[in-house]
């Protein structure tokens, strides 16, 4: 396998690590949407329970309301012997108040860790354009290797061309060699035939010297006289120069003929080298054309396996773009949702409640909510701390993982440019840089080590909630001993305005973050008194000496009226009609005013409660 192709595996794993690292995420939301829905559910059931419950009691409260109308002095009496306990309930308000401004702020914190989730996914990003920088990169490689390939063949070719023009001098030299050989063997034949002639002759001469000597024989034996034996004597000096003569021509022929004997075997020896070579020329040409067939064909399967890893590369890397595309929407969308959601929840101003007076029950009511709705939110908080502290623990390995991908692969192109730079064969088997035990093993040694402690896989139970009967909450830990949580400022936090502010301002009050809402003024006594301090505090229920009450009509603008609005004077006696209301309208009315208190207290901060007379 080539680095290419294990760098584009590399990119796919980490492609598939960062899905399920983003569904797991996703999984990790819904479970918590689920878990607030449930808390939800279960806040509801309790509050349509506690509903219930003081729908018997409201009952029993009306008929008490009905003899205490009767006895007006007697009421006036009581409110004014309540009046500081009226003052103390608004003590224990404005003091769950600044809890919930406490518990604001630790909403802050949350939201600056959910930037550190943004920062995170822009990280993922950015490690995803590294991975298309990586691929355009290997393409390049990839390209340099062809040309080096094709440069190599190049020469090659010209070699081939060099070793077939000395093949063609070799032959030739060959034809040449056997041109002579023939003309040599022309030579010799010649030479032989010359020889056997003067053989002959020779022959001849013999037998001509012998038939002269039998005639010098007769002759000496006829004719004894010394004259003819000195012209025989001379004539056989003749015949020995003759002889001689053809005895050294005969000698000149012998050392030509060894000659030619010795031309002819260095023939054949240079004819045993020239087949010697024809075959050793042979056998290296067929070498070298193995040769070049293995590496036309090794060279044809590299560049079939380098394009079709170039495919593959450019559609990983298409994919990777269009997955990053898809994850960026899929964050913009996720961010509008968000936004839209918080706007929503800005532009859902609830009304202010028209309190009348409040007696025992309705201050334990109130403490009730006030304990179970700070209950509720403080296990909001842990949760939502727990899941953020396992997000910050898995960026943190995957950035730790991240570190050791990059550090293997530098070493890995490393230590291939060496390689390039040495020439190692083509056939060298490239490992892979990734260790995939480092990937896919549960075993908590084989991740790397993330810095500062790790959250627990699973919630701490929360403790931080008392009984209802002790009216008393301990305040939540800002942090658990031995976990922290990394805050980053963020740019932009979309938090609820105060409700203090003009409607007008609340854009600018989203835009710059949560203010911090002014100090409790608790009202002044002369309006808790109203303007008279005769005057009866129920005075839409009161009768003169009846034992019915009076039918009233709530208006829609003073239940859901907004924080300034002016109060309307008071009705007169002669608009209040003498029906009797029926009951069920009194107790949805007191529902009402009971559960928009709730939701002023659990969302829109500390608020002023006013007694509204008549």
């Amino acid at each position: 396998m080539t680095p290419s192709y294990s760098r584009s595996a590399s990119v796919r794993r980490e492609i598939a690590f960062l899905r399920s690292q983003l569904g797991s995420t996703k999984t990790e939301k819904e479970e918590a949407l689920k878990r607030l829905q449930a808390v939800k559910d279960a806040a509801k059931l309790s509050l349509e329970k506690s509903s219930k419950r003081y729908d018997l009691d409201l009952e029993d409260a009306i008929n008490e309301l009905k003899t205490k109308s009767r006895s007006s002095f007697e009421v006036v009496d009581k409110v004014q012997n309540s009046l500081p306990d009226v003052q103390e309930l608004r003590q224990a308000v404005a003091d769950a108040m600044r809890k919930l401004v406490d518990a604001r702020n630790r909403v802050r914190e949350l939201e600056s860790t959910q930037s550190i989730d943004r920062t995170a996914r822009q990280a993922s990003s950015q490690s995803l354009s590294r991975a298309g920088a990586i691929g355009l990169y290997s393409t390049d490689l990839r390209c340099f290797r062809i040309i080096h390939l094709q440069t190599r063949g190049d020469n090659d070719t010209e070699k081939i061309r060099e070793l077939t023009g000395e093949l063609q001098e070799h032959k030739a030299r060959e034809v040449a060699a056997e041109k002579e050989a023939e003309s040599r063997d022309s030579r010799y034949q010649q030479l032989l035939q010359k020889l056997s002639s003067v053989e002959q002759r020779l022959e001849a001469v013999k037998v001509e010297s012998e038939i002269r000597n039998e005639k010098y024989v007769n002759f000496v034996v006829r004719d004894s006289s010394y004259n003819i034996l000195e012209e025989r004597f001379e004539d056989q000096s003749i015949t020995l120069r003759v002889t001689r003569e053809s005895n050294g021509d005969l000698q000149e022929r012998l050392i030509t003929t060894e000659a030619t004997h010795a031309l002819q075997n260095t023939a054949s020896q240079l004819d045993l080298k020239i087949k010697g070579q024809e075959g050793e020329l042979g056998a290296t040409l067929k070498d070298h054309e193995d040769k070049l067939k293995n590496q036309e064909e090794l060279y044809r399967a590299r560049i079939d396996a380098e394009e079709k890893r170039a495919s593959r590369a450019e559609y990983d890397l298409a994919a990777s773009r269009a997955m990053a595309q898809s994850l960026q929407e899929n964050l913009a969308t996720t961010s509008a949702e968000v936004q839209s959601l918080r706007e929503q929840l800005d532009k859902a101003l609830l009304p202010d409640p028209i309190l009348a007076e409040e007696n025992e029950e309705e201050k334990s009511f109130i403490k009730t909510l006030v304990q179970t709705s700070q209950a509720i939110h403080e296990q909001e908080l842990i949760t939502k701390g727990n899941d953020l502290r396992r997000r910050d623990n898995t960026i943190k390995e995957l950035r730790a993982k991240m570190h050791v991908l990059e550090s293997t692969l530098a070493k890995h192109l490393k230590a291939q440019a060496q390689t390039q730079a040495k020439m190692p064969p083509p056939a060298a088997e490239n490992r892979s840089m990734i260790n995939p035990a480092a990937w896919t093993s549960s075993d908590p040694s084989s991740s790397p080590p993330a810095s500062g402690p790790q959250a627990p896989d699973r919630d701490m139970p929360s403790t931080n909630v008392d009984n209802t009967a002790t009216a008393k909450s301990t305040p939540v830990p800002s942090s658990l001993p031995g976990r922290t949580i990394p805050i980053m400022p963020t740019a932009l936090v979309q938090v609820t305005p105060v409700q203090g502010e003009i409607i007008g301002e609340q854009g600018k009050a989203m835009q710059t973050g949560l203010k911090t809402p002014s100090a409790y003024r608790p009202p002044a006594p002369e309006l808790a008194a109203g303007p008279s301090g005769n005057q009866v505090a129920f005075s839409t229920l009161a009768m003169d000496s009846s034992d019915e009450i009076a039918e009233f009509d709530v208006p829609l603008a003073t239940v859901l009226r907004k924080r300034d609005v002016i109060e309307s004077p008071p009705r007169a006696a002669d608009n209040v009609a003498a029906s009797k209301p029926p009951l069920k309208r009194l107790v949805c009315f007191y529902l009402s005013v009971s559960l928009t208190t709730f939701q002023i207290i659990r969302y829109r901060g500390p608020r002023r409660v006013k007694l509204m007379n008549g």
